[in-house]
């Protein structure tokens, strides 16, 4: 790393604390400007978060239609949700198709109710094994006209390691324990329901498809 770069960066970062740490209204127009910093954009969703200003609300959409970092627009609609955004649902739609998948999916569908409401998705928890199950995707668009889904976050749990198989040909590695997982669809898929099957028992929390 150049010297000269590190040390601005802690400089930075050293503004940023104390930003976070006077958490005063006054300091808005400051973290707003940093919503257009690529490594600091994160900590500045944050500390618009924290300062409970819906006057935050306006730069977080513009913020959000311009990044492209899964870190920075999941910080950012952390935000646009802490503050209440009327347009959440319509925001976090947009951002499970963002460029790369989210991190950390769960505790924005939560407020949405469940996934089938406003999503294509499920949150009745079945275990799947090796004999293939159907699994049935509620709400989303449907008819000719429905673009389909090219993206799926599951949340599941296992005991042990075991492979995961989504529709005829897609195969994902789950670990052991509990994770969120963000699987990319090599065609859009336009049904109704999933089979899946597993080399191992895997219990399937929720599904939310785009």
């Amino acid at each position: 790393m150049d010297q000269h770069t590190g040390g601005s960066d802690a400089r930075r970062d050293e503004a940023v604390d104390a930003l976070r740490a006077l958490n005063d209204r006054a300091a808005l127009p400051a973290w707003v400007t940093l919503l257009d910093d690529v490594r600091l954009a994160p900590r500045a969703a944050d500390g618009l978060a924290a300062l409970g200003d819906a006057r935050a609300l306006d730069p977080l959409r513009a913020a959000l239609a311009t990044q492209r970092y899964p870190l920075s627009v999941r910080a950012i609609l952390g935000a646009l949700q802490s503050l209440g955004a009327p347009d959440l649902v319509a925001r976090v739609r947009e951002g499970l198709v963002a460029v790369d998948p989210l991190p950390d999916v769960g505790p924005l569908l939560a407020p949405l109710g469940e996934p089938g409401r406003h999503l294509a998705g499920s949150t009745i928890a079945r275990v799947v094994g090796p004999r293939p199950a159907s699994y049935a995707l509620r709400g989303g668009e449907r008819g000719d006209r429905a673009p389909g889904y090219r993206r799926l976050y599951l949340a599941v749990s296992a005991a042990a390691p075991a492979r995961l198989t989504l529709l005829p040909n897609v195969e994902v590695d789950v670990p052991a324990g509990e994770r969120e997982l963000a699987v990319e669809l090599p065609v859009r898929f336009a049904g109704s329901a999933l089979r899946l099957a597993a080399t191992a028992p895997v219990t399937v929390r929720w599904i939310a498809a785009r």
